[in-house]
């Protein structure tokens, strides 16, 4: 992560905007951050903290809301931004609260292809903010805060900590937990394997129970018993169904006896009926008879309603014919009253053409009334707004010409001043002055005469400019009534008579369009009335001759259905009745199933008398219930028999399983109880966990970076050394070789320069080990914050020396401290001053 750009408002005690831009302070690679105590400087660093994370770089500031400095205005937001570059991308971080709600919202934007910094979120939050800058930088805010910012207090915490504490510690800075993880799933899955062997032992148990067997050895001998009985169940089995099926065959001989005797009592019941329905077939059989006079009788009475038919339609068109006479005298005298009202709209309309110019000319005369009345009305306001200028100016001419001679009266007054006696007079020359003038406190001085004279030239201006827009509106008003006087003058009265008759001429014209539209409309009904005429006469001619036809057609028919029927008894059953084709085609059918009926019923009592004869009806309810009995003894035998089978199979899947589970116990267990052993080994059940040892090494890792820093500091007498007398032995704790009595100490021995330097050499080790953890890539910025005053000149030029080294390594590192030795050798970097109105700051490049 290479910086690039921070600012901040309102924010701690910064009252205006502050920036930084870390490309100035890059080239020279170690800055020193610098100023007063209490001026702010730590605070540069909790703006990048609380733009990245939402929190302050010591993690005690308080929240981003308690950050907000209490001397910005209300209408001054709380912002920090902070800009760096990784991987070749630039992004930005903001976080702004609004003062007047104190909500707080933050983005993250990446710089796209057009150069314009875009947003990755729609709707961003606080925590999607620091998620993704734990996704960009590769650390987490406490990673962060030892691997970037190692914060003020919190060097010695790591080199004076007990072991249980270094542990958390490191914990919370390395990303060991999946080695935890690693080991609790490893344990958990020993665990899930013995649930799976001891499940497989219920199972087997359980698959013992269900083949009837307490014991495993028992299941071959309860094998060979079942097999036995299933092989005797078969047997008598077989020979129920032997049984059985001659049974069914003497059953099945009985039943189609049984039937041949059924079929004659039916056939015998059913010829006795049909012989006694032969009175009611012979009756209609004759009204079968009746079909002959049927057709000829409906041909009469066809043409009965024809004949009648043909008189209506012949009434009809007479009346129809009358109706259209009717209809053409109401047509005359509608269309002669048209005729009428259109002769007299006619002449109405004819002068609208004459009465729209007339109307035209009286519009143009109004309208030039019109502008000379607003021209009148114009040069009056006008020549009222000239009295008043002319008012103002006579006035302030009067003020002018007093306040003048008063001037005149103070010039004196300023002359009379310095006259002296015995000095001549630049006036008069006279050495004596006997009356000078006196001076009073009313008099004008020369910048009110002066104002006065202003006012005096505006009035006049003013005064001047309105003569002028009377004279120009006067000149319009002549202009106005010339013309109106050319056009003839204007009566609104005559204008108004002429409006009137204008509405009437196109009033007329209306009518008259839509008289024309009615009289075209009569044309059409007349046109229709004459064809509906034609028509009617057309229809009258046919429906005459049809009625002479009808009539003689009736009488024919008539004619021959009394030779038919000279006595008239069908007709009449045939009016009673009135049956149908249909009706006679029905009654021809059934008579014609009833004689087949009969004969086939006949027939089947000869041919079944003679088949049954000397033959004796069965008893079948004795052959079925001994039928019933063998089928129930099988049903039981079969059912005995698939009971014996299905546990017999039951025991054959039960020993293949069994055996199949005793091949998988013996093969698993021993797998089984290694992994529980390795498991419960790296969950430190029998020592130290997998997690401890990780941290051992993580430690190791520290110290050796932290070593090769101390080699250039105090001429490499100290080093540390991580030491394994400890109760968890985990090599969690430090000791500090001193080479010059060749002894080994606690850290908390040494005195507060040589512990502030040692802390600082393991602080950027931390860091080292914290960038290698986050993948090996190049942080590109480390900020100590930390108190130099502590060190003798001597130990500076070390700490000077190392933090050239970190540099190197680190590429930006950036130092917060106020002590004049570092000032010296440390030119480059950011001065912070107080002021009365908020700490500021300063870029002081190399």
């Amino acid at each position: 992560m290479k910086p690039l750009r921070l600012a901040f408002q309102a924010f701690g005690p910064y009252v205006g905007r502050q920036e930084i831009d870390f490309s100035l302070l890059g080239r020279a690679g170690l800055f020193l951050i610098r100023g007063e105590t209490g001026a702010g400087k730590t605070f540069l660093l909790d703006a990048i903290t609380y733009a990245l994370y939402g929190q302050s770089s010591g993690g005690s500031r308080g929240t981003f809301a308690e950050m907000r400095c209490q001397r910005a205005e209300a209408t001054i937001s709380t912002e920090v931004l902070f800009e760096f570059e990784r991987g070749g991308q630039q992004y930005r971080f903001v976080r702004r609260m609004d003062p007047g709600s104190r909500e707080i919202l933050s983005d993250v934007f990446y710089l796209n292809r057009d150069g314009m910094f875009e947003s990755f979120y729609e709707t961003p939050g606080t925590a999607q903010a620091a998620e993704k800058a734990a996704e960009l930088t590769g650390l987490g805010y406490d990673q962060f805060r030892q691997a970037v910012i190692l914060p003020q207090g919190q060097f010695e915490r790591l080199l004076t900590a007990e072991p249980s504490e270094t542990g958390e510690l490191l914990t919370t800075l390395f990303d060991i937990a999946h080695w935890g993880e690693a080991a609790r799933r490893l344990r958990e899955q020993a665990e899930a394997e013995q649930q799976e062997l001891e499940e497989l032992r219920q199972k087997k148990a359980a698959l013992c129970r269900a083949a009837g067997c307490a014991q495993e050895g028992k299941l071959r001998i309860t094998k060979q018993e079942i097999q036995a009985r299933v092989e005797q169940l078969k047997k008598e089995l077989s020979s129920v169904t032997q049984a059985m099926a001659q049974e069914s065959r003497g059953l099945e001989e009985a039943v189609a006896l049984e039937n041949a005797f059924s079929r004659l009592e039916e056939a015998v019941q059913q010829t006795e009926h049909l012989e006694a329905r032969a009175d009611e077939q012979q009756h209609r059989r004759e009204t079968l008879g009746l079909r002959a006079l049927s057709e000829p009788y409906e041909r009469w009475r066809r043409a009965v309603r024809d004949a009648r038919l043909s008189r209506e339609n012949v009434q009809f068109s007479r009346l129809a014919e009358a109706d259209c006479e009717k209809q053409r005298t109401a047509l005359d005298t509608e269309e002669q009253q048209m005729i009428a009202q259109r002769t007299l709209l006619r002449q109405r309309a004819e002068r609208q053409a004459a009465l729209e110019a007339e109307l035209t000319l009286f519009e143009q005369r109004r309208s030039f009334a019109e502008e000379a009345a607003a021209l009148q009305e114009q040069l009056f306001k006008r020549q009222e707004d000239h009295i008043r200028c002319k008012q103002n100016y006579l006035a302030c001419v009067a003020e002018s010409s007093r306040v003048s001679a008063q001037h005149l009266q103070l010039m004196s007054c300023e002359l009379a001043e310095n006259l002296h006696e015995g000095a001549p007079c630049p006036v008069c020359g006279s050495i004596h002055h006997p009356s000078p003038a006196q001076k009073r406190e009313d008099q004008p001085t020369r910048e009110q005469l002066q104002r006065i004279n202003e006012r005096l030239r505006l009035t006049d201006i003013a005064l001047t400019r309105s003569a002028a827009a009377c004279e120009g509106v006067e000149q319009q008003l002549h202009a106005a009534e010339r013309r109106l006087e050319k056009a003839g003058g204007y009566d609104k009265d005559a204008h108004l008579a002429a409006q009137n008759q204008g509405k009437a001429a196109a009033a007329a014209v209306s009518k008259l369009e839509i008289i024309e539209g009615k009289l075209s409309e009569l044309a059409r009904r007349r046109s229709e009335l004459d064809l509906k005429e034609r028509t009617i006469q057309v229809s009258l001619r046919n429906g005459e001759n049809q009625l002479v036809r009808m009539e003689a057609a009736e009488e024919a028919v008539r004619c021959e259905l009394e030779r038919l029927d000279p006595d008239g008894s069908a007709r009449k059953r045939l009016q009673e009745e009135r049956p149908s084709p249909a009706f006679f085609a029905q009654l021809e059918k059934e008579l014609r199933m009833y004689d087949e009926h009969l004969y086939a019923a006949r027939e089947t009592v000869r041919t079944e008398s003679s088949c049954l004869e000397g033959k004796v009806r069965p008893d079948l309810s004795a052959i079925r219930s001994r039928l019933e009995q063998l089928e129930e003894r099988s049903q039981t035998l079969y059912s005995a028999s698939a009971a014996a089978e299905h546990q017999f199979q039951l025991i054959c899947e039960a020993e293949t399983a069994i055996l199949g589970i005793n091949r998988t116990l013996e093969a698993r267990s021993a797998k089984c109880e290694q992994l529980s052993e390795f498991a419960r080994l790296l969950c430190g059940e029998n020592g130290i966990s997998v997690e401890r040892y990780v941290l051992g090494i993580m430690l190791s890792a520290v110290t050796a970076e932290a070593n090769r820093l101390l080699k250039g500091m105090y001429g490499g007498r100290y080093q540390f050394y991580c030491t394994l007398e400890t109760v968890d032995g985990a090599g969690l704790a430090l000791e500090v070789l001193d080479r010059e009595t060749g002894a080994k100490r606690s850290a908390a021995a040494l005195s507060g320069g040589e512990k502030f330097l040692v802390a600082l050499a393991l602080s950027v080790g931390l860091s080292s080990v914290t960038q290698a953890q986050a993948g090996g890539k190049e942080l590109g910025a480390v900020f100590i914050d930390e108190g130099f005053g502590t060190l003798d000149e001597q130990s500076l030029q070390d700490a000077v020396r190392a933090l050239s080294e970190l540099r190197l390594s680190q590429g930006m590192v950036g130092v917060i401290s106020h002590v004049d030795f570092l000032r010296e050798s440390i030119p480059v970097g950011i001065e912070v001053r107080k002021t009365s109105g908020g700490s500021e700051i300063q870029v002081m490049p190399g």
